[in-house]
Order: structure tokens, then sequence, then C-alpha cells
């Protein structure tokens, strides 16, 4: 009669194999985890990402929104608006100047506004900037408002405008198009389509 006894390496290859399966599975789910995290980390570090601000109070006053783009239509107020080519001096490079006109329908030139505008890249959400644009000239007769700012790419740009006058208030959404050139391309946001056809 004869005894097969085991050696040491086979008796351990049953055990040593059943964490094959377990580690496999901690290997898995801890490679998920570090590619979230990456992902995380290149999207926040990504200058045309950015959460639009105060969205869930925005959302929830969807229908004030709604009756100032009516006021504001009441008016009767037109706005002719552009931002042109970057600057190539050396004193102010990469910037632009916003620049609007204000008039009513019938052409009649509405000086003595306060102008506010905030402005941003399509691609650039998360550098926007708030300007308060002055009338040209420092002149309170005028009916041109202008202000400066830093935006060192070509492309569309959108700008939110707040005018207050008097006892009448009036906010506007353009898309304008800012090329290299002397020209711009003027479009109303979706909301705001019943003044203002695209110019170019």
């Amino acid at each position: 009669m004869s005894i097969e006894v085991a050696t040491h390496d086979e008796a351990k290859t049953p055990h040593a194999r059943a964490w094959v399966w377990p580690m496999f599975v901690v290997l898995l789910l801890s490679g998920s985890v570090v590619s979230g995290v990456v992902t995380a980390i290149v999207a926040s570090r990504d200058p045309s990402v950015a959460i639009e601000e105060h969205y869930y109070e925005k959302s929830m006053h969807w229908d004030e929104d709604a009756r100032a783009r009516a006021a504001s239509d009441a008016t009767g107020w037109l706005v002719d608006a552009s931002i042109d080519p970057a600057s190539d001096s050396a004193a102010a490079p990469a910037q632009r100047t916003l620049r609007i006109v204000l008039t009513t329908r019938d052409g009649v030139a509405l000086a003595g506004a306060h102008v506010e505008a905030e402005v941003f890249h399509m691609a650039r959400r998360a550098d926007a900037v708030i300007l308060e644009l002055a009338p040209e000239g420092n002149d309170a007769t005028s009916n041109a408002y202008s202000g400066a700012f830093d935006a060192p790419l070509a492309g569309r740009y959108r700008v939110r405008l707040r005018i207050d006058r008097g006892p009448e208030h009036f906010v506007r959404t353009l898309d304008i198009e800012a090329a290299d050139s002397d020209t711009a391309c003027i479009m109303p946001h979706a909301l705001d389509r019943k003044q203002e056809n695209a110019t170019c």
C-alpha cells in the first residue's frame, strides 16, 4: 500500500488561486475610481466648462424673467451692439470694446441710461466679466455706450444687457460674432428674437 504525500507547493495552490478573482475585482473598482478622479480634475481645469451661476434660482424665477423680457419689448427700444477687433497695441493686448447704440423704434436717441453688461466668450463661460458701459466721450447727451474688456479670442460672445433709464428697464441677450476684422455679426438670443434680426 502506497501513500501519496502532497508537496508544500501543491497544498498551497488552491488557497493562492482563491485570491485571484477578488483581487481582480478590487483592481477593477480602483481603476474606475482613479479614472473618475482624473476626469473630474481635467474637467474642472477646462475654462470652457462652467456651471451657470444661480441656475436653480433662475429656473425658479423663469416667469419673472419672461415678464421682464415682455416689458422690455413694450418699451420700443432698439439696441445696435458690436464688439471691435482685438487691439494689437502693446499697451492693451487682446482687448476688445463692447459698444451699443440705444434708440427707439422711431430712431430717437436715448441718452442718460445706465448700461450694464455681462460678457463672455461661448468657449470661455467661466471667464465672464461684468461691464458698466459709459457714454462715449463722457458726453451725457450721447446714446452710444462702450466699455473695454480683455478678450483674446475671436468668435461668438454672449452679451446680457441690463439698461435702466428713469423708471424704465430693459433687458436683452445678444450673441455677437467678433472677428479679427472690422466686421461683426450680431445674432439675437433665442428668447429675444422679436426685436432684432441677425446682422452681419
